[in-house]
């Protein structure tokens, strides 16, 4: 009874030690300011941007994901921000329904993408623009993945944390979003 009682404690002190590494300080993770300087917000390692302009009926959109995966300090967590610069005019600040509309198809899209369950969905605001945060639980309840989306000026930004279901520390991907910083100026 002994051994396994050691063997359990040993267990115990290596999840304890491996739920430290991955709650490193924020002051650990590396600090990304938009192009355009509309936000900010901090990755646990290496960030990577991508780039592409994709075509629409209204003109074309530049997409830029900013990312990382995988990280020492968030094993197995992949992170991103991806931005959707719309034409001008295309979306309006002002327009409930078109914002609506647009976070809808979002959250409809990333369940299409994932063909998930939608975990929770709601609407708030951040710093007086309009913004939507969803969870989805995908690959057969194996992983989760939780968004944010906020539209500043014509820009639709969507934060996204995935991670696996088993192990998945929720303050991890809390302290990913509560980094982010809207900095626009208008």
């Amino acid at each position: 009874m002994h051994t396994n009682k050691s063997v359990f404690l040993a267990l115990a002190l290596l999840f304890i030690s491996n739920f430290g590494s991955a709650q490193n300080t924020v002051s650990n993770w590396k600090k990304y300011f938009s192009v355009d300087s509309i936000y900010q917000i901090s990755f646990p390692g290496k960030v990577f941007v991508l780039s592409d302009t994709l075509q629409s009926d209204f003109g074309p959109i530049l997409k830029r994901t900013i990312f990382t995966q995988d990280t020492v300090i968030a094993p197995g967590v992949n992170f991103s921000v991806t931005e959707f610069h719309y034409p001008t005019g295309v979306i309006d600040g002002s327009d409930s329904e078109t914002i609506n509309a647009l976070f809808d198809a979002t959250i409809d899209g990333s369940l299409s993408q994932t063909k998930g369950i939608l975990d929770y969905r709601s609407r708030e605001e951040l710093a007086g623009f309009a913004a939507s945060v969803w969870r989805i639980t995908y690959d057969s309840n194996r992983k989760v993945v939780r968004h944010k989306a906020v539209i500043i000026d014509g820009v639709m930004l969507i934060l996204q944390v995935s991670m696996p279901v088993r192990g998945s520390n929720s303050r991890v991907s809390d302290k990913f979003m509560s980094t982010f910083r809207i900095d626009y100026k208008g």
